[in-house]
């Protein structure tokens, strides 16, 4: 039993389709036009907890810095570091700067950030210190999304949201460039651990110019079966990234790398003489002035916040050691 019938006229259709369309159409060119004409601001995708560190480093490593000792490498350098509480301990003598993003960037992706920070500040840059994780050594290939994202940063394109299928709509409606250039300087909640510890991406933001551009993981470690395995080697196709990475060290500065630490129990026998020996073989091809061979290969399951990353008290020993092995005059 049918209650109601409803009929459209082709001209009722049309009329209700473009009620909808032209509204969207008009956006679309006005977004468009807006970020054509350097009427909107410029890009700054902090969506979340990525978009959010990678827009904030690409962006200090283009401006003007007073620090000369400069930390770069993947999300263990990002988190195991205080680089704040580094410089602290210098006495006022050298300023630090955390440029740690994450492991797919790769070491092109560093070789991009550090030629940035050179040529926004030439001469300051005194020494580099690369610091990355075992397992970025495995061969971990750098993502054409992540480096993407870096290229369109410095060009001051809109980054397309991603390429799915609802990623492609919102790019022919403008959306990626309302929310690259627009929401992404608004609050946004962060998912996860990190919405809870940080908030919005606002809050990582400022955390990261507080703390020099290091961060913190919020999680905490609990080891269990078959969460991965130490057996780390050098992989041979990393040898052109890290050659270039070497070559874009500033003239005049000296350079330090070194390997993150892994939890006690996640470590098989043997390792810290493994960990020795993966780090001067990586050394032949970066060719650093020094390496920092007395840095823990292991610490405490409780000083981590994941397999990969120490949580804020190990990051704090491990800053004190990093001090030590650096061995930085006045």
């Amino acid at each position: 039993m049918k209650s109601h019938e409803y009929q459209l006229s082709d001209v009722a259709l049309r009329q209700w389709a473009g009620g909808i369309l032209v509204p969207v159409v008009v956006l679309a060119v006005l977004l468009r036009a807006g970020a054509l004409m350097g009427l909107l601001p410029a890009p700054r995708p902090a969506l979340d907890v990525e978009r959010t560190v990678l827009t904030h480093q690409a962006a200090i490593a283009q401006a003007p810095n007073p620090a000369d000792v400069l930390f770069i490498g993947d999300s263990s350098c990002l988190m195991d570091l205080r680089a704040r509480l580094l410089e602290a301990s210098y006495g006022g003598k050298h300023r630090s700067q955390n440029l740690g993003t994450f492991m797919y960037l790769g070491m092109e992706g560093y070789a991009t950030l550090l030629r940035n920070y050179a040529a926004s500040n030439p001469g300051r840059v005194k020494t580099v210190v690369i610091l990355v994780h075992p397992q970025m050594l495995r061969g971990a290939q750098p993502s054409a999304e992540y480096l993407g994202f870096l290229s369109d940063f410095y060009s001051k394109a809109d980054h397309p949201l991603d390429t799915s299928i609802k990623g492609q709509v919102s790019a022919v409606l403008g959306l990626h460039i309302f929310e690259g250039r627009v929401l992404g300087r608004l609050p946004v909640p962060l998912a996860g651990e990190f919405g809870r510890y940080y908030g919005f991406n606002r809050n990582l933001w400022d955390h990261l110019d507080q703390q020099r551009g290091s961060a913190i993981d919020p999680h905490s470690y609990k080891p269990a079966p078959g969460e991965g395995t130490a057996d780390y080697r050098l992989a041979l196709s990393l040898e052109p990234g890290c050659r270039d990475l070497a070559a874009a060290i500033p003239p005049g500065a000296r350079l330090a790398i070194g390997l993150a630490p892994v939890p006690r129990s996640f470590a098989p026998p043997g390792y810290p003489a493994r960990w020795q020996r993966l780090l001067a073989g990586w050394a032949e091809w970066m060719r650093p002035d020094a390496l920092l061979t007395t840095l823990p290969a292991v610490m405490a399951d409780d000083r981590f916040a994941s397999p990969t990353h120490l949580n804020e008290k190990g990051a704090i020993e491990y800053t004190d050691q990093l001090l030590r092995a650096l061995e930085l005059r006045p």
